[in-house]
């Protein structure tokens, strides 16, 4: 029932991607909602639609006043849009949700009373801004509330005034922010001298190895992918090394021997081997080692 009454075209996500061209062109006419396991995931409006559905807010027709409110509530995108005077005139239900308000507390309220806070005031500056511009601004913003959020907020004339569309970004930032600090302890460990790393396969198999590595073995880290990290130490050791390699492997947990790496063909280097499955992927896909000259 409830997709029958939803203004515009319903698709599967397979047939929107088949069409992609054609289902674009139509949404100048009509949204496209695209389904994901039977539900709209996403909507495809464009900019002159939404316009066209703003004037609703100014005293358009029953119809369109219908028909933005429920293209707006099925979106996980917040939406407040305002006329001319910054006034609310649409407020969507993910918005209400995330600020925890109801439609007829803030309809016809100025928005700087629903962002009142002195800590969120760049955001109405920027409405502002493009209010008397006419130019889209982007920017993020970070909650202060708990659990802290993060949203990328763009704001953009519509119509009749403003509209706020803000995307959660948390996730997308938690991962990014991770990575960061991840990229910062590999460059730590590879201003350590006599400390090496690298990542194996699901084989044992080298699949990269920093500089520090090749350096300690004496040859070119592009000669070292692709051989087995077990191959890099003395024979009196290999079959641990291989052994420890495996059950590393199978058992996922981690693990740290001594063993003697052969270096340069002849010499023998005493070190520390250490390696723990890789921890963001499943069981097949390898590990990650480090090598610790010992002194």
């Amino acid at each position: 029932m409830f997709l029958e009454r939803l203004p515009g075209k319903v698709v599967s996500a397979t047939a929107f991607v088949r069409n992609f061209g054609a289902y674009a062109r139509n949404a100048g006419s009509e949204p496209i909602h695209i389904l994901n396991h039977g539900r709209p995931a996403w909507s495809l409006i464009t900019t002159d639609y939404l316009n066209r559905l703003a004037k609703a807010g100014a005293g358009g027709s029953e119809q369109d006043r219908v028909a933005l409110a429920m293209i707006l509530d099925t979106i996980p995108t917040l939406v407040i849009m305002t006329d001319g005077d910054l006034q609310i005139v649409r407020i969507n239900s993910a918005a209400r949700h995330a600020l925890r308000v109801g439609d007829e507390d803030v309809h016809g309220t100025s928005l700087s009373s629903l962002i009142a806070d002195q800590r969120y005031q760049f955001v109405l500056r920027a409405v502002e801004r493009v209010g008397q511009t006419g130019i889209t601004e982007t920017l993020d913003v970070d909650t202060v509330n708990a659990p802290p959020r993060t949203y990328h907020v763009k704001v953009e004339r519509h119509a009749e005034g403003v509209a706020i569309f803000a995307d959660e970004t948390t996730a997308q930032t938690l991962v990014r922010d991770r990575y960061a600090v991840a990229d910062a302890y590999e460059d730590l460990m590879d201003a350590l001298p006599g400390l090496a790393r690298g990542t194996i396969n699901a084989r044992g198999v080298i699949a990269t190895a920093s500089q520090a590595l090749a350096d300690l073995v004496q040859t070119d880290p592009v000669k070292i992918a692709g051989m087995r990290l077990s191959s890099l130490f003395h024979t009196s050791v290999r079959t641990d090394v291989a052994d420890a390699i495996e059950k590393m492997l199978n058992d996922r947990i981690p693990f740290t021997i001594p063993a003697k790496l052969q270096a340069g063909g002849i010499e023998t280097m005493a070190v520390m081997l250490s390696a723990a499955p890789h921890p963001a992927h499943g069981k097949h896909d390898g590990a990650i080692f480090l090598l610790q000259k010992q002194m």
